[in-house]
């Protein structure tokens, strides 16, 4: 299956890139532009996020790719790191002293109010034209901009990659799992027995000393330190869209339920893996943590995490009592690091820079096939991941299909000193500072 699901992969990927554009661009309905040989420059927010997004145009057709963009367009495209964290600094200080930012700046949605960037961003309103976001596939964040894009009414961020909708997914060591005698998680997916309490059940069973020595060298399970589990898989949400407006619900039975979910989770004790956040990663990598709880993006800003030799998986993260069924309705996944481009303040031709970008990363039509593309688009993003079999490449279709961008909400700080072993009452106390917030913001 493994050695089945690279061969397609590597076959989709050669269809992708080796396309050109003129095959591609047949509709003249589509607006073309001239950029006169003018250089659009492309910076990352962090450099870890360079090779995420650059890396793909260094050689080889990628790089074919890239010069065809260039032809087309008339211009030269420039990869930049940033100079310094955050990148969001460098272009504010550039645009307040009146000298040009960079054309593009890839930043994410979790980051725009914290490091107050959102007032110096071109939104889109100002230069997109009518049937513009139609030009999106229905897939991951292309399909709902308007959900997490948004910031005072505005549209400040363009969606910087097709697959997948950021946020947590368990990956499991399927090795493990088999040389322990423990469930399939891909079974108890499909017979609705994937539970916050089934896999503290098996994080415990998983966790021993293996060696005799008498201290625990295996672990059952490791979230990252800071992180908090997904809280809409239990059926409710920080925030909802009612009549067209976003309400706040995060005092709903369901939500508070899924608040002391997450933080019984936090605590699970000796089944969680004790190590700090770089060490867990050998330690994952080692084959000695049966579940890991991640946001699959880090599986590109840390290699480690599937340079693992064992065979792995990856689940949506368990459902919590009050739902039935990973594929209800009610079952939802916290959307978090929503990657978006950004269009600085003072950028000159912001409608032809983010055609380039569309281009370049093959986000719309005509630059994707409305038939193949979407597919392709998977294969592509298999091959970046190391996915090695068709089973966890349909997981992960599955789990694109459940983010809910409203759910988290973390620049709102819906759970920001709240009590989470106890959280109905400072849930409640949040209901009108945070509705306030939204009304300001969205409504």
């Amino acid at each position: 299956m493994g050695g089945s699901l690279r061969r397609i992969v590597t076959i989709g990927l050669c269809v992708i890139l080796v396309t050109s554009m003129a095959a591609l661009v047949q509709a003249e309905e589509y607006p073309k532009f001239d950029l006169g040989g003018e250089t659009v420059s492309f910076v990352v927010g962090w450099d870890g996020w360079y090779q995420l997004f650059f890396g793909q145009f260094q050689d080889g057709e990628g790089k074919a790719w890239k010069e065809e963009v260039e032809k087309m367009f008339n211009c030269k495209i420039e990869f930049k790191n940033p100079k310094a964290w955050p990148a969001s600094d460098e272009e504010k200080q550039a645009i307040l002293a009146g000298d040009e930012p960079n054309d593009i700046l890839i930043w994410h949605s979790s980051f725009m109010k914290g490091f107050g960037f959102v007032e110096f961003s071109t939104p889109a309103e100002e230069f997109v034209e009518e049937g513009f976001w139609q030009r999106y596939p229905n897939i991951g964040l292309a399909q709902n901009p308007e959900k997490w894009a948004k910031f005072g009414r505005q549209t400040v961020l363009f969606p910087a990659q097709l697959l997948p909708a950021a946020c947590r997914v368990v990956m499991w060591n399927k090795t493990l799992f088999e040389r322990e005698g423990l469930p399939n998680l891909y079974e108890l997916v499909e017979n609705n027995e994937w539970t916050w309490d089934k896999m503290i059940e098996i994080a415990n069973l998983a966790t021993k000393d293996t060696d005799g020595d008498g201290e625990i060298d295996q672990w059952g399970f490791w979230i990252p330190e800071g992180q908090i589990p997904p809280i809409a898989t239990n059926g409710g949400r920080a925030v909802r869209e009612i009549d067209g407006k976003l309400v706040y619900t995060a005092n709903e039975p369901a939500f508070i339920e899924g608040v002391r979910i997450a933080n019984e989770i936090l605590n699970i004790g000796e089944a969680m893996a004790p190590q700090g956040f770089h060490e867990n990663h050998s330690v994952w990598k080692q084959g000695k943590i049966a579940m890991r709880m991640v946001e699959h993006v880090e599986m590109l800003d840390y290699p480690i995490v599937f340079e693992i030799e064992d065979d792995f998986g990856v689940v949506p993260p368990p459902m919590g009592p009050n739902v039935d069924s990973i594929y209800s309705d009610d079952y939802a996944i916290d959307g978090s690091r929503m990657f978006g481009l950004i269009i600085p303040k003072g950028v000159k031709n912001p409608r032809a820079k983010i055609e380039v970008a569309n281009a370049l990363f093959k986000l719309t039509v005509p630059y994707i096939d409305p038939e193949t593309g979407l597919e392709d688009a998977w294969m592509a993003w298999a091959a970046k991941f190391n996915i090695r079999d068709e089973e966890t490449l349909e997981m992960m279709k599955l789990v694109d299909s459940k983010v809910d961008a409203h759910a988290s909400m973390h620049y709102f700080g819906v759970l920001s000193d709240v009590d989470m072993a106890s959280p109905a009452a400072g849930l409640n106390a949040k209901a009108p500072v945070v509705q306030a917030m939204l009304d300001e913001e969205f409504n």
